[in-house]
């Protein structure tokens, strides 16, 4: 299939910048792939939700041939089904029919491109979206996916607030319902974020939350630690019911000591 034959219908987004890059696969990633494919897409004016954290998480088990290591604060609040469809032996990205498909020893440059290209089209006009296809790839924890997806986003030099842009305002744009919800501002639904540092100064403080309003009720950093330890707490009972506690204590070892 020709990189035109997805344009033959509107598209209104693109998921993922990988699937633009595997067209250049077929021409060994050739640099005036490049042009090719921006062309097409400026052409749709269509949207792109890169999801580059995904493609990383993929790259970091074809490289390093075990699942992505998570800070442990994190893993814990992993539900313990997702936990298990993460194992080795669940993940296809750790396969021999995944390592043998024609071409993948060109995959950690076929990163590269896909990063370059979502530049490109970022200064060529196409919005970006903030998306990080969690959790069905290893390591892609909810939330905190999403923080490193925007950090992603910031290396290819988009500013801190092009950055918050495309976690706020552009989704709501693609649904078209910006009238009602993406922006700071009367009339719109009270969902908001509330940070004790300034993220303009640097997208990491992003994660420095101070408290959340949610439907227009007001949730503190202490509240949302309480009610995450409940589900922690939660889960550790679902892993008793459901037999899974050594998955879990295998993970965190794996994850501490950097391999599986």
């Amino acid at each position: 299939m020709s990189p035109e034959h997805p344009f033959l219908v509107p598209l209104n987004d693109i998921a993922h910048a990988e699937e633009l890059g595997r067209y250049a696969m077929r021409n060994d990633l050739d640099p005036s792939e490049l042009s090719v494919l921006s062309d097409w897409v400026l052409r749709a004016r269509s949207m792109l939700t890169p999801t580059l954290v995904t493609t990383r998480s993929i790259l970091y088990m074809y490289v390093h041939r075990h699942v992505p290591p998570l800070p442990e604060e994190v893993l814990l609040t992993v539900d313990p089904i997702t936990l298990d469809a993460w194992q080795p032996q669940h993940t296809r990205y750790l396969s021999q029919d995944f390592r043998a498909q024609p071409g993948l020893d060109r995959y950690p440059a076929a990163f590269d491109f896909d990063r370059v290209l979502t530049r490109k089209l970022f200064r060529g006009g196409t919005p970006l979206l903030i998306g990080a296809d969690a959790p069905t790839v290893p390591g892609l924890a909810y939330g905190y996916s999403v923080h490193q997806e925007m950090l992603e986003i910031n290396s290819l030099g988009l500013t801190p607030y092009q950055v918050l842009r495309a976690a706020t305002v552009t989704p709501h744009e693609l649904m078209h319902d910006s009238d009602r919800a993406g922006l700071v501002k009367v009339g719109q639904t009270a969902d908001l974020v509330l940070l004790n540092t300034n993220p303009l100064d640097d997208i990491r403080n992003a994660r420095d939350i101070a408290g959340v309003i949610i439907d227009g009720r007001w949730l503190s950093a202490r509240q949302l630690r309480e009610q995450t330890e409940e589900n922690i707490a939660y889960f550790g009972r679902l892993e008793r019911k459901a037999g899974l506690m050594a998955v879990r204590a295998r993970y965190l070892k794996d994850c501490q000591s950097g391999s599986l």
